[in-house]
């Protein structure tokens, strides 16, 4: 079973935020942490659940997550 979830990351509450996620990819999806506040991303880093992939500035330029 395959379920795609998202969630943005506007307040820079995750370790993505404000890096170049292009020269290494995997390792900043490894290590993905929820830096401060309530984001979403706990919720991702549970057993059972692998992030495939990150889109880049998907809601526009330096959005990411």
């Amino acid at each position: 079973m395959t379920l795609w979830l998202g969630s943005d990351n506007e307040n820079d509450e995750i370790s993505l935020a404000g890096t170049d996620l292009y020269p290494d990819i995997p390792g900043a999806i490894r290590d993905l942490r929820v830096i401060r506040g309530q984001h979403p991303g706990e919720f991702y880093l549970r057993p059972r659940f692998h992030i495939a992939g990150i889109p880049p500035n998907a809601n526009g330029p330096d959005k990411l997550y």
